[in-house]
């Protein structure tokens, strides 16, 4: 009798997986899968690390410029406040997440913002290749060499973070974009990649690292979800820690379409950034 769940066609890679096909990852009916969707933020890299090294670079800096202190306060309201937005299911967050914290703080939004984007946004940059994930390259290359479309869905910017993290991919929407303005778990922000790339929710998986929030959001709109855990053992349903778990099932095509040549004509690795 069988499990149900769709296995891997044909080819090296089903031979691989199949003793793994009762996993989470052989629950996913990945011959259907022609768009893999990724969050950023503790899901493309280890947020641990980065936060403790802002964590101390903040603490230097506020230590030598004692007037910027106010700084620590804003940070951390900010993103308590963000929280709520999204169990709010707020519209107009890109307003929204500047004006409510400044009304607290009898600041600006602008000075609310820049404090924003100085420090969670920019002075990180840096820091993020050493904090990316193992094996995360491997799989972006994989996706691009199978011929599938490789999508990102962030409540923050996530442009100048990919080319940090030498990664690259076809579409990317966040949720302070013009036409989402919705924080996760609302679904806007995959209802827009499910337009942009043309994919039916049963042809899309969503990878993210909070269940309360990338979950929820997949489940809404009938997308596979898949949990990166920072460290084994989760508990989660569909949880896997590394990457390279992902890389057996990726070595074939989706249905219908034949798999990318290794590199580009240009030379480049598919999914590496240029």
């Amino acid at each position: 009798m069988t499990s149900g769940r769709v296995r891997p066609h044909a080819g090296a890679g089903a031979r691989r997986v199949a003793a793994d096909a009762d996993t989470p990852l052989g629950a996913i009916p990945w011959p259907r899968i022609r768009v893999v969707v990724f969050d950023v933020d503790g899901t493309l890299y280890d947020q641990r690390p980065l936060r403790r090294r802002m964590w101390l670079a903040l603490i230097a800096h506020c230590l030598a410029r004692p007037g910027d202190l106010a700084v620590l306060r804003t940070l951390r309201l900010f993103r308590r406040l963000r929280e709520e937005l999204a169990e709010e299911a707020s519209e107009g967050i890109g307003r929204l997440q500047y004006e409510r914290p400044a009304s607290l703080l009898g600041l600006s939004p602008e000075a609310v913002q820049l404090a924003v984007e100085t420090w969670m946004h920019q002075r990180p940059l840096p820091l993020l290749r050493r904090c990316r994930y193992p094996g995360v390259e491997r799989v972006f290359e994989a996706l691009a060499a199978s011929g599938r479309t490789i999508a990102i869905f962030s409540d923050y910017p996530a442009g100048a973070k990919l080319k940090a993290l030498g990664l690259r991919a076809d579409f990317e929407v966040c949720a302070t974009d013009a036409d989402v303005q919705r924080l996760k778990p609302h679904p806007l922000g995959l209802q827009r990649v499910l337009e942009r790339t043309g994919a039916r929710p049963e042809e899309c998986l969503y990878i993210g690292d909070r269940d309360e929030r990338d979950g929820a959001c997949a489940r809404r709109l009938g997308v596979a979800y898949l949990h990166k855990a920072a460290t084994p053992g989760t508990g989660l349903p569909g949880a896997f820690h590394h990457f390279d778990e992902l890389l057996p099932w990726l070595s074939d095509p989706p249905l219908g379409r034949p798999a990318a040549s290794i590199s580009d004509p240009d030379g480049s690795a598919p999914g590496a950034a240029r």
